[in-house]
């Protein structure tokens, strides 16, 4: 006799949203074209996001479940209600709170900290406060969705129209591959994963994506809200586990970057900007901290 299990993340109502793709609407800055609803005159809210918001340099999502409520991705604000999907990507600024006007929202987030796995939080929002939920099963497995976001930016980079149609479909796929992860992740048993070692294994999977992205276009306070944690417990949290604090090992992140561009005999004029130094001598007197590191350059 089959037993039906209750999913423990999602209920029932929340679950036909997110699994009936009639219901979705893509918001996504990759493709003008796909589904954005703009929300014109609001230049109040506009004016909001330009004092809060943050970037980051990892492809992230947002689910809206329950609730109304605006966002907003760049220059463009709309209007999240259940069903709304909206992909950011890389380095895009995007809101990075929620006003004290929203209210009764459920929103899922997912973070794809490498292109293999990711943080998914399930989020409250009560008066623009969060409540995070379930943080037992806050990593998932990317694999397949982080493959179409990378077909994705080959198209987007390609720049023709004639591939909108493509592109449409793809992202079509990509969250019905991204949802059936998340929703089936709210079946697995509570004990698949020791809670006491959740911390260390998001801060190894945050060391990971630093080190693959080079360091940089990152804070601490865009990857902390990534991870589920405020600024301050996330800094504790990965000093505890890494031994060093976090603007450290963004250091160690860049030193590597900038060690392989002067092995290409890359200007140092040119390395400071990919680096994000603000000029040259700036990047020199960085550079100044890790003679030793560097070695023979």
């Amino acid at each position: 006799m089959s037993i039906k299990r209750e999913n423990r993340f999602i209920d029932r109502d929340s679950l036909e949203i997110l699994s009936n793709p009639c219901r979705w609407r893509i918001i996504s800055p990759l493709h003008d074209a796909m589904g954005r609803e703009k929300v014109p005159g609001d230049k109040a809210f506009a004016r909001w996001v330009e004092r809060h918001h943050h970037s980051h340099p990892f492809y992230e999502v947002m689910m809206a479940v329950t609730g109304t409520s605006l966002y907003g991705i760049g220059r463009t604000i709309f209007r999240c209600r259940p069903g709304t999907m909206a992909l950011i990507p890389p380095n895009q600024p995007h809101a990075s709170i929620y006003t004290p006007a929203d209210n009764h929202l459920f929103h899922v987030w997912v973070s794809f900290i490498t292109p293999q796995e990711a943080f998914a939080q399930f989020i409250m929002v009560e008066h623009g406060r969060l409540r995070w939920l379930h943080d037992e099963r806050s990593l998932i497995s990317v694999d397949a969705p982080g493959r179409l976001l990378h077909i994705l930016d080959s198209l987007d980079s390609a720049g023709s129209p004639a591939k909108s149609g493509q592109a449409r479909l793809l992202q079509h796929a990509f969250f019905a591959e991204l949802i059936h992860l998340v929703i089936e992740s709210g079946y697995q048993p509570s004990g698949m994963i020791d809670r006491e070692m959740m911390p260390q294994k998001k801060i190894e999977l945050v060391c990971t994506g630093l080190r693959e992205e080079g360091g940089l276009n990152t804070t601490l306070t865009a990857t902390a809200a990534a991870a589920g944690y405020s600024p301050s417990h996330f800094a504790r949290l990965f000093r505890r586990v890494t031994g060093h604090t976090f603007h450290e090992h963004i250091d160690a992140c860049r030193l590597e970057q900038a060690k392989k561009m002067m092995n290409g005999n890359m200007p140092h004029k040119v390395i400071a900007g990919l680096l994000g130094f603000a000029s040259t001598s700036t990047f020199s007197r960085w550079l100044g901290k890790y003679r030793k590191a560097l070695g023979s350059i």
